[in-house]
């Protein structure tokens, strides 16, 4: 078991510091980092806490779509329930140009372009992910030049595809993919996929 890896991946899934973890467990901020550089392994009382802690998650999912992500030459991003990044690709690290040790565990908000922004509150805002039982967004984004920590001269156009993962009203995750398209649609498609209206389009 590798622990270290465990607990990073509940800290990330659940947007939580190093810091509410060790107060969670009632060590040092300095302990759980040694935990996850894997200088240190808890002992047998914590590994028994922790294990029954991370079990919530339904863990073989999380890592098969980390793996996943993990594997991918393209772009590809990993949100836990809340909305939080989890998980990114190298090549929308390297498109990004950020530092993952920053960017696990926050609001994947701060990544949106404008008219993602508009896209997003278009649908009642992300509660409504849940609300509507939306499970999969079909989207073209155009995000205009050095928008948002982009350093593209010319716009850039973005399709891709947000899935719900489990229960779309109860999600533990959603798996964006997408790739970067030739050519800027005028007017970039949308397709919205719920439960209770199973095919919405607009555009």
């Amino acid at each position: 078991m590798d622990w270290g890896e465990r607990i990073k991946e509940y800290r990330a899934l659940n947007g939580m510091t190093q810091e509410a973890f060790a107060e969670h467990f009632g060590v040092d901020r300095t302990t759980v980092s040694r935990w996850e550089r894997g200088r240190d392994e808890p002992s047998l009382v914590f590994r028994k806490r922790i294990k029954a802690m991370t079990l919530s998650i339904p863990e073989s999912v999380v890592r098969g779509l980390i793996d996943h992500i993990d594997g991918l030459d393209g772009f590809a991003t990993l949100l836990d329930g809340k909305f939080r990044v989890v998980r990114t690709t190298q090549a929308h690290q390297a498109l990004l140009k950020y530092d993952v040790s920053e960017v696990y565990g926050t609001s994947s908000e701060r990544y949106w372009s404008l008219e993602m922004e508009k896209v997003i509150t278009g649908i009642g805002g992300l509660r409504n992910f849940r609300t509507n039982g939306i499970y999969c967004l079909d989207l073209t984004v155009v995000r205009q030049p050095h928008e948002s920590g982009f350093g593209n001269e010319r716009p850039l156009a973005s399709v891709g595809r947000t899935v719900a993962i489990g229960d779309p009203r109860d999600a533990i995750g959603y798996l964006t993919t997408l790739r970067l398209a030739e050519d800027v649609p005028e007017r970039p498609p949308m397709v919205i996929k719920s439960l209770d209206d199973p095919m919405l389009s607009r555009s």
